[in-house]
C-alpha cells in the first residue's frame, strides 16, 4: 500500500466528507508532447498491464496508429491511499516560510471551512504537505477512459445533484469551469483517470483529533 497526494477544490471537500463524492476524474498526462489534440488520437488499453501500467496506442487522425507505450496512473492502484491536498493556511508567524520549513504538528486552517487567522495567508493546495492533510481516502478502483464515457451514476458519484437526467450535463459544466481554460474542455473528450474511493474515517478522524487547540 502506498500513499499519494491528490488536490481537491474547496467545493469538493464537504461533499467528500459527507460521502456524497466517491469518484474523481483527472486528465491523463501523456508521456510525449502533443501540440494539438485535434491532430492526434489515442487511447489507453482497457486491460491493465502488470503492476498498474496501462498500454497506450496513438497516432495522427487519418492514419494508422503508430506507437505503443505504457503509462501509469500517478494516483496509484486499488488498495492505495489518497490524502487530499486543499487550500490551507497556518499561523501568520509562518507567512514567509516555505511549507518544508513548517514543522509537523502546527495548527492548520482550510479554505473550505472559510476560516483562518486574519493575517495568515492562504497557500496553494499543491504545496500542502502530507502531515497537514485532514482527509484520507481508500482507492478502490482505477479506470482509464474518455471523459464522455461517464454515466449518470458516475456523475452522481462525482457529487452533482442526484438527478439521473441532469447529472451528466451538470458534471460536464462543472468540469469545464475547472478545465476548459487549461485546454481540456469536455467537448475535446480528453482521456481521464476515473478514480473511485471511500472515505477512510479512521485516518480522517485521527487527524481532526490531532489538530492542536489554537
Amino acid at each position: 500500500m502506498a500513499d499519494h497526494g491528490i488536490t481537491m477544490s474547496a467545493e469538493s471537500i464537504p461533499l467528500t466528507l459527507a460521502k456524497l463524492k466517491t469518484q474523481t476524474r483527472r486528465v491523463v498526462r501523456l508521456p510525449f508532447p502533443i501540440s494539438s489534440c485535434a491532430h492526434m488520437r489515442y487511447w489507453l488499453g482497457e486491460r491493465r498491464l502488470p503492476e498498474g501500467w496501462y498500454g497506450m496506442v496513438y497516432g495522427p487522425y487519418g492514419g494508422s496508429y503508430r506507437g505503443f507505450g505504457p503509462i501509469r496512473c500517478p494516483w496509484g492502484n486499488p488498495g492505495d491511499r489518497l490524502y487530499c491536498k486543499e487550500k490551507w493556511a497556518v499561523h501568520p508567524m509562518f507567512n514567509f516560510h516555505r511549507p518544508s520549513e513548517i514543522g509537523q504538528g502546527h495548527r492548520v486552517w482550510f479554505a473550505a471551512d472559510e476560516d483562518k487567522p486574519i493575517d495568515a495567508r492562504w497557500r496553494s493546495s499543491r504545496h500542502m504537505p502530507k502531515w497537514a492533510a485532514r482527509i484520507w481516502l481508500d482507492l478502490t478502483d482505477v479506470r482509464a477512459e474518455r471523459l464522455l464515457d461517464i454515466t449518470p451514476e458516475d456523475a452522481i458519484a462525482e457529487g452533482v445533484h442526484p438527478d439521473v437526467d441532469s447529472a451528466v450535463p451538470d458534471y460536464l459544466a462543472w468540469w469545464d469551469r475547472l478545465n476548459a481554460k487549461r485546454g481540456y474542455a469536455a467537448g475535446h473528450n480528453p482521456m481521464v483517470w476515473a478514480l473511485t474511493f471511500t472515505l477512510n474515517k479512521e485516518a480522517t478522524d485521527g487527524h481532526i483529533v490531532r489538530q492542536p487547540v489554537p
